[in-house]
């Protein structure tokens, strides 16, 4: 019974994170965007990236392409979910 009790925990986890990522990739719009920000101070860990939205196939490519305009050594993400695939590149 408690096996049952876990199998079903997990389960019902991992299709609430499944759902959640198949909605997030649906939502228009939503696609990962880069930006560089800054307090406006001219300090060491005044700018950084803020990379938000939902990860698609396009962003690797177009994480690629921001990194060989800006240089920025830290980012801080901002996401529901995307396509698992596309993160690991």
């Amino acid at each position: 019974m408690k096996r049952l009790a876990i199998a079903s925990l997990t389960l019902l986890g991992t299709l609430a994170i499944v759902l959640q990522v198949s909605f997030a990739e649906e939502e228009p719009g939503n696609e990962m965007t880069f930006r560089l920000v800054s307090t406006g101070g001219n300090c060491f860990g005044c700018e950084w990236t803020a990379a938000e939205g939902v990860i698609t196939e396009n962003t690797p490519d177009r994480l690629r392409a921001y990194l060989d305009r800006y240089k920025s050594g830290e980012f801080v993400f901002n996401s529901p979910g995307g396509t698992l695939v596309a993160y690991i590149r």
